[in-house]
Protein backbone atom coordinates (compact mmCIF):
# COMPACT_ATOMS: atom_id res chain seq x y z
CA UNK A 1 0.00 0.00 0.00
CA UNK A 2 1.32 3.26 -1.07
CA UNK A 3 2.25 5.17 2.12
CA UNK A 4 1.38 8.67 0.74
CA UNK A 5 -2.48 7.72 0.28
CA UNK A 6 -4.74 8.95 2.80
CA UNK A 7 -8.31 7.99 3.45
CA UNK A 8 -10.89 10.46 4.26
CA UNK A 9 -13.92 8.70 6.05
CA UNK A 10 -16.95 10.89 6.19
CA UNK A 11 -18.85 10.07 9.34
CA UNK A 12 -21.66 11.74 11.53
CA UNK A 13 -21.52 8.95 14.59
CA UNK A 14 -18.64 9.61 17.10
CA UNK A 15 -18.82 6.04 17.89
CA UNK A 16 -18.62 4.86 14.79
CA UNK A 17 -15.50 7.14 13.86
CA UNK A 18 -13.65 5.41 17.32
CA UNK A 19 -14.23 2.07 15.80
CA UNK A 20 -13.10 2.58 12.54
CA UNK A 21 -9.87 4.51 13.48
CA UNK A 22 -8.91 1.56 15.77
CA UNK A 23 -9.40 -1.01 13.15
CA UNK A 24 -7.20 1.01 10.18
CA UNK A 25 -4.85 3.04 12.17
CA UNK A 26 -2.05 0.60 11.72
CA UNK A 27 -2.93 -0.22 8.16
CA UNK A 28 -3.19 3.27 7.01
CA UNK A 29 -0.88 6.08 7.43
CA UNK A 30 -3.10 9.01 6.71
CA UNK A 31 -7.06 8.70 8.02
CA UNK A 32 -8.66 11.98 8.25
CA UNK A 33 -12.07 11.72 10.02
CA UNK A 34 -14.06 14.77 10.16
CA UNK A 35 -13.58 17.62 12.91
CA UNK A 36 -16.80 17.92 15.46
CA UNK A 37 -18.47 20.58 13.91
CA UNK A 38 -16.62 21.22 10.92
CA UNK A 39 -18.14 21.48 7.03
CA UNK A 40 -17.24 17.38 6.09
CA UNK A 41 -16.87 18.93 2.51
CA UNK A 42 -14.68 22.09 2.90
CA UNK A 43 -12.41 19.59 5.04
CA UNK A 44 -12.37 17.09 2.00
CA UNK A 45 -11.09 20.06 -0.17
CA UNK A 46 -8.47 20.83 2.37
CA UNK A 47 -7.05 17.01 2.07
CA UNK A 48 -5.55 15.13 -0.46
CA UNK A 49 -7.23 11.93 -0.01
CA UNK A 50 -8.31 9.71 -2.99
CA UNK A 51 -10.44 7.18 -1.25
CA UNK A 52 -13.63 8.03 0.49
CA UNK A 53 -15.51 6.03 2.67
CA UNK A 54 -18.69 6.64 3.79
CA UNK A 55 -19.43 5.39 6.99
CA UNK A 56 -23.15 7.04 7.79
CA UNK A 57 -25.91 4.76 10.08
CA UNK A 58 -28.19 4.89 6.66
CA UNK A 59 -27.37 4.55 2.91
CA UNK A 60 -29.64 7.40 2.40
CA UNK A 61 -27.41 9.29 4.27
CA UNK A 62 -24.39 8.35 2.29
CA UNK A 63 -26.30 9.21 -0.63
CA UNK A 64 -27.23 12.90 0.52
CA UNK A 65 -23.74 14.02 1.84
CA UNK A 66 -22.21 12.32 -1.75
CA UNK A 67 -24.56 14.20 -3.83
CA UNK A 68 -23.95 17.43 -2.17
CA UNK A 69 -19.71 16.54 -2.55
CA UNK A 70 -20.34 16.20 -5.96
CA UNK A 71 -22.18 19.59 -5.94
CA UNK A 72 -20.04 21.58 -4.24
CA UNK A 73 -16.68 20.26 -4.38
CA UNK A 74 -13.77 22.10 -5.57
CA UNK A 75 -11.25 19.17 -5.90
CA UNK A 76 -13.15 16.12 -6.34
CA UNK A 77 -13.32 16.22 -9.97
CA UNK A 78 -9.61 17.26 -10.08
CA UNK A 79 -8.13 13.61 -9.41
CA UNK A 80 -9.25 10.00 -9.49
CA UNK A 81 -11.01 8.81 -6.24
CA UNK A 82 -12.57 5.96 -4.83
CA UNK A 83 -15.72 5.86 -3.12
CA UNK A 84 -16.08 2.67 -0.81
CA UNK A 85 -19.71 2.57 1.17
CA UNK A 86 -21.17 0.96 4.18
CA UNK A 87 -24.00 -0.40 5.17
CA UNK A 88 -25.76 -2.46 7.40
CA UNK A 89 -26.42 -6.19 6.55
CA UNK A 90 -30.63 -4.87 6.14
CA UNK A 91 -29.08 -2.61 2.94
CA UNK A 92 -26.84 -4.60 1.62
CA UNK A 93 -28.94 -5.52 -1.35
CA UNK A 94 -29.11 -1.56 -1.69
CA UNK A 95 -25.86 -0.88 -1.66
CA UNK A 96 -24.87 -4.00 -4.13
CA UNK A 97 -27.60 -2.18 -6.30
CA UNK A 98 -26.10 1.34 -6.16
CA UNK A 99 -22.31 0.00 -7.08
CA UNK A 100 -23.88 -1.78 -9.90
CA UNK A 101 -25.05 1.35 -11.48
CA UNK A 102 -21.78 3.17 -10.88
CA UNK A 103 -22.94 5.57 -7.61
CA UNK A 104 -20.42 4.00 -5.68
CA UNK A 105 -17.28 1.67 -6.74
CA UNK A 106 -17.26 -0.71 -3.26
CA UNK A 107 -19.99 -1.57 -0.23
CA UNK A 108 -18.61 -3.55 3.00
CA UNK A 109 -21.27 -4.89 5.01
CA UNK A 110 -20.13 -3.37 7.88
CA UNK A 111 -22.92 -3.69 10.99
CA UNK A 112 -23.05 -5.58 12.44
CA UNK A 113 -19.05 -6.11 12.88
CA UNK A 114 -19.56 -9.94 14.15
CA UNK A 115 -20.76 -10.20 10.41
CA UNK A 116 -16.99 -10.08 8.87
CA UNK A 117 -14.64 -8.05 11.06
CA UNK A 118 -11.38 -7.96 8.23
CA UNK A 119 -13.57 -7.25 5.24
CA UNK A 120 -13.44 -3.61 5.70
CA UNK A 121 -9.11 -3.39 6.16
CA UNK A 122 -8.86 -5.68 2.71
CA UNK A 123 -11.64 -3.47 1.12
CA UNK A 124 -8.96 -0.54 1.78
CA UNK A 125 -6.09 -2.34 0.54
CA UNK A 126 -7.76 -3.28 -2.66
CA UNK A 127 -8.88 0.39 -3.37
CA UNK A 128 -5.70 1.73 -2.63
CA UNK A 129 -4.05 -0.73 -4.51
CA UNK A 130 -6.25 -0.10 -7.32
CA UNK A 131 -5.82 3.41 -7.20
CA UNK A 132 -2.40 2.47 -7.79
CA UNK A 133 -2.70 0.79 -11.16
CA UNK A 134 -5.23 3.36 -12.23
CA UNK A 135 -2.44 6.57 -11.23
CA UNK A 136 0.46 4.27 -13.34
CA UNK A 137 -1.88 3.84 -16.51
CA UNK A 138 -2.60 7.63 -16.12
CA UNK A 139 0.82 8.42 -16.46
CA UNK A 140 0.96 5.83 -19.28
CA UNK A 141 -1.63 8.19 -21.00
CA UNK A 142 0.20 11.19 -20.12
CA UNK A 143 3.71 9.64 -21.70
CA UNK A 144 1.63 8.84 -24.89
CA UNK A 145 0.32 12.50 -25.05
CA UNK A 146 3.74 13.80 -24.87
CA UNK A 147 5.08 11.21 -27.36
CA UNK A 148 2.55 12.87 -29.98
CA UNK A 149 4.15 16.37 -29.27
CA UNK A 150 7.57 14.62 -29.42
CA UNK A 151 6.74 13.15 -32.85
CA UNK A 152 5.30 16.51 -34.10
CA UNK A 153 8.44 18.60 -33.23
CA UNK A 154 10.35 15.48 -34.53
CA UNK A 155 8.78 15.99 -37.62
CA UNK A 156 10.30 19.48 -38.80
CA UNK A 157 13.78 18.28 -37.62
CA UNK A 158 13.56 15.16 -39.77
CA UNK A 159 12.62 17.03 -42.78
CA UNK A 160 15.37 20.04 -42.04
CA UNK A 161 17.68 16.73 -41.53
CA UNK A 162 17.10 15.07 -44.69
CA UNK A 163 16.82 18.33 -46.95
CA UNK A 164 19.73 19.51 -45.74
CA UNK A 165 21.39 16.21 -45.88
CA UNK A 166 20.29 15.98 -49.51
CA UNK A 167 21.84 19.25 -50.32
CA UNK A 168 25.19 18.84 -48.08
CA UNK A 169 26.06 15.58 -50.10
CA UNK A 170 25.32 17.00 -53.54
CA UNK A 171 27.65 19.70 -52.36
CA UNK A 172 30.40 17.27 -51.67
CA UNK A 173 29.87 15.11 -54.69
CA UNK A 174 30.41 17.87 -56.76
CA UNK A 175 33.89 19.07 -54.28
CA UNK A 176 34.31 14.86 -54.96
CA UNK A 177 34.13 14.77 -58.67
CA UNK A 178 35.94 18.18 -58.96
CA UNK A 179 39.04 16.62 -56.88
CA UNK A 180 38.73 13.61 -59.00
CA UNK A 181 39.15 15.87 -62.27
CA UNK A 182 41.93 17.38 -61.11
CA UNK A 183 43.39 13.95 -59.90
CA UNK A 184 43.25 12.10 -63.36
CA UNK A 185 44.73 15.34 -65.00
CA UNK A 186 47.32 16.24 -62.59
CA UNK A 187 48.87 12.57 -63.33
CA UNK A 188 50.33 12.78 -66.87
CA UNK A 189 52.02 15.98 -66.61
CA UNK A 190 53.76 15.93 -62.91
CA UNK A 191 56.31 18.18 -62.58
CA UNK A 192 58.98 17.27 -60.15
CA UNK A 193 60.13 20.91 -59.92
CA UNK A 194 57.05 21.54 -58.16
CA UNK A 195 57.19 18.96 -55.78
CA UNK A 196 53.98 16.79 -56.07
CA UNK A 197 55.09 12.97 -56.24
CA UNK A 198 53.05 9.87 -57.66
CA UNK A 199 52.83 9.03 -53.05
CA UNK A 200 51.05 12.78 -52.80
CA UNK A 201 48.22 12.16 -55.65
CA UNK A 202 48.17 8.41 -54.29
CA UNK A 203 47.51 9.71 -50.71
CA UNK A 204 44.53 12.25 -52.38
CA UNK A 205 43.23 9.58 -53.88
CA UNK A 206 42.69 7.77 -50.89
CA UNK A 207 41.30 10.52 -49.69
CA UNK A 208 38.74 11.20 -51.77
CA UNK A 209 37.57 7.44 -51.31
CA UNK A 210 37.08 8.03 -47.74
CA UNK A 211 35.08 10.89 -48.04
CA UNK A 212 32.89 8.87 -50.63
CA UNK A 213 32.91 6.19 -47.72
CA UNK A 214 31.58 8.60 -45.41
CA UNK A 215 28.95 10.42 -48.12
CA UNK A 216 27.51 6.90 -48.29
CA UNK A 217 26.99 6.43 -44.40
CA UNK A 218 25.66 9.60 -43.82
CA UNK A 219 22.81 8.90 -46.90
CA UNK A 220 21.97 6.00 -45.24
CA UNK A 221 21.42 7.33 -42.06
CA UNK A 222 19.13 10.17 -43.44
CA UNK A 223 17.28 7.26 -45.01
CA UNK A 224 17.32 5.30 -41.91
CA UNK A 225 16.17 8.11 -39.63
CA UNK A 226 13.47 8.80 -42.45
CA UNK A 227 12.59 5.30 -42.39
CA UNK A 228 12.43 5.15 -38.68
CA UNK A 229 10.25 8.39 -38.14
CA UNK A 230 7.89 7.55 -40.82
CA UNK A 231 7.05 3.94 -39.13
CA UNK A 232 6.44 5.81 -36.03
CA UNK A 233 3.97 8.18 -37.47
CA UNK A 234 2.25 5.26 -38.87
CA UNK A 235 1.77 3.27 -35.60
CA UNK A 236 0.58 6.38 -34.03
CA UNK A 237 -1.69 7.35 -36.48
CA UNK A 238 -3.54 3.66 -36.39
CA UNK A 239 -4.87 4.22 -32.82
CA UNK A 240 -8.22 5.28 -33.31
CA UNK A 241 -8.90 8.63 -31.82
CA UNK A 242 -10.87 7.97 -28.70
CA UNK A 243 -14.52 10.74 -28.25
CA UNK A 244 -16.33 11.19 -24.58
CA UNK A 245 -19.69 11.91 -25.75
CA UNK A 246 -21.40 14.26 -22.87
CA UNK A 247 -25.50 13.93 -23.98
CA UNK A 248 -28.75 13.28 -21.85
CA UNK A 249 -30.53 12.89 -25.01
CA UNK A 250 -31.09 9.62 -26.12
CA UNK A 251 -32.04 10.98 -29.99
CA UNK A 252 -28.42 12.78 -30.09
CA UNK A 253 -26.83 10.21 -28.73
CA UNK A 254 -28.08 7.79 -31.42
CA UNK A 255 -27.00 10.26 -33.85
CA UNK A 256 -23.32 10.99 -32.50
CA UNK A 257 -22.83 7.65 -32.17
CA UNK A 258 -23.35 6.80 -35.90
CA UNK A 259 -21.53 9.15 -37.26
CA UNK A 260 -18.64 9.00 -35.25
CA UNK A 261 -18.82 4.98 -35.49
CA UNK A 262 -18.65 5.56 -39.31
CA UNK A 263 -15.32 8.05 -38.07
CA UNK A 264 -14.00 5.00 -36.92
CA UNK A 265 -13.01 6.72 -34.00
CA UNK A 266 -13.67 4.86 -30.58
CA UNK A 267 -16.96 6.01 -28.42
CA UNK A 268 -17.85 6.49 -25.31
CA UNK A 269 -21.04 7.98 -23.74
CA UNK A 270 -22.15 9.73 -20.68
CA UNK A 271 -25.68 10.81 -19.66
CA UNK A 272 -24.29 13.54 -17.37
CA UNK A 273 -21.93 16.00 -16.74
CA UNK A 274 -21.12 14.70 -13.46
CA UNK A 275 -21.14 10.64 -14.79
CA UNK A 276 -18.60 11.95 -17.51
CA UNK A 277 -16.01 13.56 -14.91
CA UNK A 278 -16.53 10.22 -12.96
CA UNK A 279 -15.06 8.69 -16.53
CA UNK A 280 -12.18 11.07 -17.18
CA UNK A 281 -11.07 9.73 -13.94
CA UNK A 282 -10.13 6.30 -15.36
CA UNK A 283 -9.62 7.25 -19.33
CA UNK A 284 -8.23 10.24 -21.12
CA UNK A 285 -10.22 10.88 -24.34
CA UNK A 286 -8.72 12.87 -27.52
CA UNK A 287 -11.66 14.69 -27.45
CA UNK A 288 -14.71 15.80 -25.58
CA UNK A 289 -18.68 16.33 -26.89
CA UNK A 290 -20.53 18.26 -24.53
CA UNK A 291 -23.95 19.33 -24.07
CA UNK A 292 -24.87 22.12 -22.10
CA UNK A 293 -28.34 21.16 -20.66
CA UNK A 294 -27.98 18.50 -18.71
CA UNK A 295 -30.01 17.46 -15.34
CA UNK A 296 -27.29 18.35 -12.39
CA UNK A 297 -24.14 20.14 -13.16
CA UNK A 298 -24.87 21.60 -16.59
CA UNK A 299 -21.97 21.75 -19.19
CA UNK A 300 -20.20 25.00 -18.49
CA UNK A 301 -19.42 23.92 -15.32
CA UNK A 302 -18.15 20.38 -16.61
CA UNK A 303 -15.90 22.68 -18.68
CA UNK A 304 -14.84 24.71 -15.95
CA UNK A 305 -13.77 21.10 -14.31
CA UNK A 306 -12.11 19.98 -17.15
CA UNK A 307 -9.82 23.43 -17.62
CA UNK A 308 -8.92 22.90 -13.90
CA UNK A 309 -7.74 19.51 -14.31
CA UNK A 310 -3.83 19.18 -14.93
CA UNK A 311 -4.52 15.71 -16.46
CA UNK A 312 -7.65 17.32 -18.35
CA UNK A 313 -7.34 20.00 -19.45
CA UNK A 314 -5.27 19.87 -22.63
CA UNK A 315 -8.26 17.50 -24.34
CA UNK A 316 -10.15 20.00 -26.94
CA UNK A 317 -14.07 20.01 -26.01
CA UNK A 318 -16.50 20.89 -28.61
CA UNK A 319 -20.06 22.51 -27.43
CA UNK A 320 -22.83 21.02 -28.90
CA UNK A 321 -26.24 22.74 -27.70
CA UNK A 322 -29.06 24.00 -29.41
CA UNK A 323 -28.00 27.45 -27.34
CA UNK A 324 -27.22 30.47 -29.11
CA UNK A 325 -27.40 33.22 -27.03
CA UNK A 326 -24.14 35.59 -27.42
CA UNK A 327 -23.61 35.17 -23.76
CA UNK A 328 -23.88 31.45 -23.68
CA UNK A 329 -21.54 31.43 -26.56
CA UNK A 330 -18.59 34.22 -24.74
CA UNK A 331 -19.09 32.10 -21.72
CA UNK A 332 -18.02 29.18 -23.25
CA UNK A 333 -14.90 30.95 -24.85
CA UNK A 334 -14.21 32.46 -21.88
CA UNK A 335 -13.69 28.04 -20.59
CA UNK A 336 -11.81 27.29 -23.41
CA UNK A 337 -14.22 25.29 -25.31
CA UNK A 338 -12.69 24.46 -28.90
CA UNK A 339 -15.43 24.72 -30.99
CA UNK A 340 -19.80 24.98 -30.88
CA UNK A 341 -21.58 22.80 -32.97
CA UNK A 342 -25.27 24.35 -32.85
CA UNK A 343 -28.64 21.86 -32.79
CA UNK A 344 -29.82 20.38 -35.41
CA UNK A 345 -26.04 20.21 -37.38
CA UNK A 346 -25.79 18.14 -40.18
CA UNK A 347 -23.19 15.40 -40.78
CA UNK A 348 -20.37 16.98 -42.75
CA UNK A 349 -20.39 20.04 -40.12
CA UNK A 350 -20.26 17.62 -37.42
CA UNK A 351 -17.34 15.12 -38.87
CA UNK A 352 -14.89 18.76 -40.00
CA UNK A 353 -15.27 20.07 -36.96
CA UNK A 354 -14.19 16.85 -34.88
CA UNK A 355 -11.31 16.29 -37.26
CA UNK A 356 -10.22 20.07 -36.90
CA UNK A 357 -10.19 19.58 -33.29
CA UNK A 358 -8.15 16.41 -33.04
CA UNK A 359 -5.82 17.83 -35.27
CA UNK A 360 -5.06 20.79 -32.78
CA UNK A 361 -4.94 18.48 -29.54
CA UNK A 362 -2.36 20.78 -28.03
CA UNK A 363 -4.42 24.56 -28.48
CA UNK A 364 -6.17 25.26 -25.54
CA UNK A 365 -8.99 26.51 -26.94
CA UNK A 366 -9.86 29.27 -29.47
CA UNK A 367 -8.45 33.23 -29.67
CA UNK A 368 -11.62 34.56 -30.63
CA UNK A 369 -15.12 34.34 -32.13
CA UNK A 370 -13.80 34.81 -35.48
CA UNK A 371 -12.43 30.81 -34.37
CA UNK A 372 -15.97 29.58 -34.49
CA UNK A 373 -18.09 28.37 -37.60
CA UNK A 374 -21.70 27.86 -35.61
CA UNK A 375 -24.30 25.74 -37.43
Amino acid sequence: MNENQSVFVAVSNISTMEVIRDMLQDEVKALIFPEPGADMVKMFDRCQAQLIVLAFNHVEQSIEFYERLKNESERLHLKPCRILLLCDKFEAEKAYSLCRKGTFDNYVVFWPLSFDPHRLKISIYQELRSLDSLYKARDRLRNTARLHAVIDELEGVVARLVDGGSVFTEQVRDVLEEAEELRVGALPHMDRDAGVSTEDIGSLYDCINVLKNKVWHFESLCREVEHSYQGALKQVASAKPSVLVVEDDAFYRNIMMTLLKAGDYQVNFAKTAAEALGILQENTPDLILMDLMMPGMNGLEAIRHIRHNEWTKHIPVIVISGQSQKEVISRCIQLGAFEFILKPFNRQIFISKIEKALGSREAKGPANKDHWNMM
